[in-house]
């Protein structure tokens, strides 16, 4: 692994630059796409959601990224943290979510919410113990093919086996399926969102 590319965790002061990458990250998957069908608005409305993705993952997870942040993962413990009322005011997280609330449609708020319900029921059909969860890994598109992603992954996967804990994610791209089979994942089922919805690939990497 190259030294630049050692996971670190992700600063408060990096959130905007992480919420940008990760819109771009994002641009084109079928997620994204269904969520925020308007192309070319769909990174500047990305970003306010994103920036409240890495928040919750910052105060109730594990965000990494990369010392130049080429990339960032975002995972949940099999145990997550629970989040006081107090916290969320303090971190700063309830007043984005509300942010990004407003700042989306409601016929994007209604699919945002549509893949969600549909995403966590199946990933306790898939993964009903507790388990690492790898919510959302993004790298910075021009960075692909270089390692970055076993990079920010491996260190993970690696404490999930010796604690004896699973890893879980799902992913609505199809060519990511074969990019997380190399990293030890199996293919655990595949569905299809509700309502129009992309596809879904549910894949674990055992303990």
């Amino acid at each position: 692994m190259l030294k630049s590319h050692k996971p670190v965790p992700l600063q408060l002061t990096q959130i905007d630059t992480a919420a940008a990458l990760l819109a771009r990250a994002f641009s084109n998957d079928p997620a994204m796409a269904y969520a925020a069908p308007n192309e070319a608005s769909r990174v500047s409305r990305l970003a306010p959601f994103f920036k409240l993705s890495l928040l919750y993952g910052m105060v109730c997870g594990t965000t990494l990224t990369t010392p130049d942040l080429q990339g960032v993962a975002i995972w949940f413990s099999p145990h997550p943290k629970k989040l006081a009322l107090a916290e969320s005011l303090k971190s700063g997280l309830l007043y984005q979510g509300i942010k990004s609330v407003f700042h989306l449609k409601p016929s994007e708020i209604r699919r945002f919410i549509t893949m969600e319900i549909y995403t966590q029921e199946m990933r306790h059909r898939f993964a009903p113990e507790p388990h690492w969860y790898l919510q959302i890994l993004g790298i910075e598109p021009t960075l692909h093919g270089r390692g970055l992603a076993r990079a920010l992954l491996q260190p993970m996967l690696d404490k999930a086996k010796s604690e004896g804990y699973a890893c879980y994610l799902e992913t609505m791209k199809e060519t990511n399926v074969a990019i997380y089979q190399k990293l030890g994942f199996r293919l655990a089922g595949k569905g299809i969102v509700p309502k129009g919805g992309p596809d879904v690939w549910f894949m674990v990497a055992d303990a």
